[in-house]
């Protein structure tokens, strides 16, 4: 059996971080449009949408790739624990995207 299809932990530990990069792309975007609603409220202009409500999505998304992030990495430990066989590079590479996307402000 090839190293990668026995490395299930691995493999799902890389998902979830890819899942959360999704999240937080999301998170970051209706973060960004709540800062336009209330920019354009503040010079007077009327705002399709709430920035109230644009702001508290994007708490939620921001909260919800912070899950995925912790179960990816419950998933890494319990690949290490196992001693799956595959690199470890499936893992690192999309935990440091998603650890900068992170801390990338809007």
């Amino acid at each position: 059996m090839p190293k990668i299809a026995a490395s299930k932990w691995l493999i799902a530990a890389a998902f979830a971080f890819w899942a959360a990069f999704a999240i937080e792309t999301r998170a970051k975007q209706l973060a960004g449009n709540a800062a336009q609603a209330a920019a354009n409220r503040t010079i007077g202009n009327s705002a399709p949408v709430d920035a109230k409500s644009l702001a508290q999505k994007s708490d939620l998304a921001t909260t919800c790739s912070l899950v995925f992030a912790s179960i990816a990495l419950l998933c890494w430990a319990v690949s290490i624990y196992r001693r799956e066989p595959a690199s470890s590079l499936l893992v690192i590479i999309p935990a440091l995207l998603y650890g900068m996307w992170l801390l990338l402000l809007v």
